[in-house]
């Protein structure tokens, strides 16, 4: 059957098979990633970008393409990561406009849609390159504008400009000589053409009818290239890779291009007039922020270390650390503060439907809760990392070092502290000389892994192992952590609460402010009706008294509570960094979907 027209319906399926078909390409784009830096992280940013256009469209059932469009565009600039998510909230952005006002397009309209996005997609980058993601974009908006002149079904418009498309991508190999040397094709632009692939395997061979769509495997795809990349982390002129959400009025991209070129290379400014993304390589972030500051509120800003990515992924890295860490997957840190301490991971344990899922590992937090959505019966559990598990762990992290410290979750809440304890005793048996030490951190999540920044501060200052340990009561008070629940089920399911009060709370339209106790218990503080009202009381759990030295925002597919969060803490932290962290699987077992939380630690 032919499709003459595409509607919002139509846009949202065609995208959600597009996504999912770059996700499951995510580690091949990781390891063909050498271009602009060869820092392994393309595909994982492309991936978060899509995860986040994908959360929408699981969301959104809008008829009309425009508002459709509109909103997966904000999704995606909310949530981009590194160059190339710029670059692909930047083109969303444009398709959004080229969409406008129409409530269904043909292949001609999706075609002038598409030209649209590719030049909006070029002129957000300070210094565009022919062999990169922007040349095959702009390859595909053109076969499709010529292509619609005289087709009007959306199938063999999509297949036909889908075959020119692979065309372009193996011709960048010729177009970068850092591509021809490394011998594999532009990992941004094979990401590209994964999402158009995947849009094109859904048109032709599934029911355009069909109301749900079955997530791909995340089994690893086939490399067909491969990569010669050398350790060179001279060749990193810009040692940082900068970004933020800059929320305003009137924002003029024009100027702040301007008076960011010349502090760095690899810039991208995308968005609107009222939210900007920016990323930039740079030796000076601070700087970035402080002119950027001078034009909104920044929200969501980081600043990546790219010479220690590239030295994880492709050179020789030991942590500075005289001791081991050992972390359980309920911790949330950033990857380059896994990377530069050399922090073992042990995943908890997430059953789904009867399938054993790795937290983190075999399942991402996207994936977990769009299974939530798809099945409201689902009773999702949880486990502790296997004794096996842990001790393996163990010994990996003792290796080169005599000592390792075991930073467990609330031992209140989970069997997994003391699961550690008795895999480290273990592994202290049959390894002579070797010492574990375990630190339970009375919390979870992005409160727990700042706590383990925390640790290693002072152990880096020249603190003890032992020390910490023994001190670990006092270096837990200074952290705190208070969350809302957009619903109460999960708890129920899973026998945190009773059915009698989830009853009444479900009637009364009740939603729980929960926190831990300072020996790791969970307890309600509050009650509030919204999420509007839940930020305004999140905020106000802050003692104004005490000096804040971290904030952080946590949520479970939730981004859009997560900045409205961060831009009314903007108003009493202007200057304090506010990183944002989704809540794992294993926690969001019990939290569910919409959840966000806030977490604070004191001076």
């Amino acid at each position: 059957m032919a499709i003459h027209y595409l509607n919002g319906h139509r846009l949202r399926r065609s995208v959600i098979a597009g996504s999912l078909n770059l996700i499951k390409h995510r580690d091949h784009l990781n390891k063909i990633n050498v271009f602009p830096v060869a820092d392994g992280d393309t595909g994982s940013n492309m991936a978060s970008t899509m995860r986040a256009i994908l959360q929408r469209a699981y969301d959104s059932y809008e008829p009309n393409v425009s508002k459709f469009g509109y909103a997966i565009a904000e999704s995606a600039l909310m949530a981009a990561r590194g160059n190339s998510g710029a670059i692909l909230a930047q083109f969303f952005q444009g398709l959004a406009e080229g969409l406008n006002g129409k409530s269904k397009v043909s292949t001609s309209d999706f075609a002038f849609a598409a030209e649209k996005a590719v030049n909006m997609a070029i002129e957000a980058i300070s210094n565009p390159r022919e062999g990169t993601i922007l040349s095959v974009m702009r390859n595909w908006a053109d076969s499709l504008k010529r292509i619609a002149k005289t087709e009007k079904d959306f199938r063999p418009l999509i297949l036909n400009s889908l075959a020119e498309l692979r065309v372009a991508l193996e011709h960048t190999k010729d177009q970068l000589e850092v591509l021809k040397k490394a011998n594999v094709v532009d990992s941004g632009a094979s990401g590209f053409v994964n999402i158009v692939e995947g849009v094109s395997q859904f048109i032709n061979a599934g029911s355009i009818k069909e109301e749900h769509i079955e997530e791909l495997d995340r089994a690893d795809v086939e490399i067909e290239e491969e990569s010669h990349i050398e350790f060179d982390p001279e060749s990193i002129h810009f040692q940082f890779c900068t970004e933020f959400l800059l929320e305003g009025k009137d924002i003029k991209k024009p100027l702040i291009r301007e008076q960011l070129l010349n502090l760095g290379d690899s810039m991208i400014v995308a968005g609107s007039a009222t939210k900007v993304r920016v990323h930039i390589h740079t030796n000076e972030p601070e700087t970035i922020f402080a002119i950027a500051g001078k034009h909104g509120t920044i929200l969501q800003r980081k600043a990546e270390d790219m010479k220690a990515q590239h030295e994880s992924t492709w050179g020789q890295v030991d942590s500075t650390l005289a001791y081991g860490i050992v972390a359980d997957s309920s911790c949330e840190i950033t990857e380059n503060f896994r990377l530069k301490y050399n922090i073992r991971v042990a995943p908890l344990l997430v059953f789904l439907d009867g399938k054993e899922y790795e937290d983190k590992e075999s399942i991402t937090a996207t994936e977990f809760y769009n299974k939530l959505r798809e099945n409201k019966d689902i009773v999702p559990k949880t486990s502790q990392p296997s004794p096996a598990r842990l001790k393996k762990e163990f010994i990996e992290a003792t290796r080169k070092k005599d000592k390792v410290l075991w930073f467990g979750l609330s031992s209140a809440v989970s069997g997994t502290f003391q699961g550690g304890v008795t895999a480290g005793k273990m592994m202290e048996s049959s390894s002579p000389g070797k010492t574990v030490l375990a630190f339970d951190s009375c919390q979870i999540s992005l409160s727990s892994g700042f706590m383990l920044e925390e640790v290693v501060e002072q152990l880096e200052k020249g603190a003890t192992l032992e020390s910490i340990v023994e001190n670990q009561k006092e270096i837990r008070e200074k952290f705190h952590l208070w969350f809302y629940l957009d619903t109460v089920e999960y708890l129920i399911k899973g026998g945190r609460m009773s059915k009698p009060k989830g009853f009444f709370a479900k009637i009364l339209g009740l939603k729980p402010v929960l926190t831990f106790t300072r020996d790791g218990r969970v307890e309600k503080v509050g009650i509030v009706r919204n999420r509007k009202k839940a930020v305004d009381f999140l905020i106000g759990q802050i003692d104004k008294s005490r000096k804040v030295k971290r904030i952080g925002i946590v949520h479970a597919a939730n981004i859009e509570a997560a900045v409205n969060l961060e831009i009314a803490l903007r108003k009493e932290y202007p200057t304090v960094l506010i990183p944002t962290s989704e809540v794992s699987p294993v926690l969001g077992c019990h939290c569910g979907p919409y959840a966000f939380g806030l977490v604070v630690q004191y001076e």
